[in-house]
């Protein structure tokens, strides 16, 4: 019998639940959606045949954002692994191809990363050697100048970095008409579901200027009790 190899890359997907998504982004009843961007994202990464972990909020450890995801990728490596390659749930652009390149790539000792349209990343893949937790804790997270600080650290400690395709992620509504744009590049179920979001946000839209217009031009309701001596 043929001992089964034992990988020394491993993905970890750094996403909340659909439900903390929902709360944190200004996408209105987009539970199912989030929903649908998880099961996707993971279909993905179980086509690499890479050993994964799903870090949600119930498994994340420390205070901010930058605690949280060094905590992550720590956890992952002190499980036995060389490389780590972390994603999120939030990029329907990304295909497992991407992953792939990614892993061949630390092969070489190269840190990769997946620029995001908006400054930051939706993928990063580094080697246990070039990987300090104190440092990453104290990158500007969540700020749009976090690739580029990244970069420069990596740069300064002579870390060859390889840079994947920029990508686009969802945190908006204006996020979701760009996805509706891609076509066959992204599942009927999302699809479907944002368009059922879009269409739920122009009614509302609609209905609060509509209300606006009303309340701007039509006279005020006036006292209908006894008149005033």
């Amino acid at each position: 019998m043929i001992p089964k190899k034992k990988h020394t890359t491993a993905v970890l997907i750094f996403a909340n639940s659909a439900q903390e998504d929902a709360r944190q982004k200004s996408i209105p009843k987009s539970n199912f959606l989030f929903e649908e961007f998880s099961k996707d994202t993971i279909g993905k990464v179980e086509k690499t045949g890479l050993p994964y972990y799903v870090f949600s909020e119930t498994k994340q450890r420390g205070f901010s954002f930058g605690e949280k995801f060094t905590n992550a990728i720590q956890d992952v490596f002190d499980l036995g692994y060389e490389n780590v390659i972390t994603i999120g749930n939030d990029t329907p652009q990304l295909e497992s191809f991407q992953i792939l390149n990614a892993s061949e790539k630390l092969k070489d000792n190269k840190t990769v990363l997946g620029p995001s349209a908006d400054g930051g990343f939706y993928l990063l893949g580094i080697n246990k050697c070039n990987f300090n937790a104190n440092v990453f804790s104290g990158f500007s997270w969540c700020t749009s100048k976090i690739t580029s600080e990244i970069t420069e650290w990596l740069v300064a400690n002579s870390s060859s970095t390889f840079k994947l395709k920029t990508l686009r992620d969802v945190d908006s509504i204006d996020d979701l008409r760009f996805m509706l744009n891609l076509f066959r590049k992204i599942s009927n179920r999302i699809r479907l579901e944002i368009v059922e979001i879009l269409r739920l946000f122009a009614k509302t839209l609609l209905q609060n200027i509509l209300f606006g217009i009303k309340k701007t031009f039509l006279p005020s309701s006036f006292n209908k009790g006894s008149p005033l001596f």
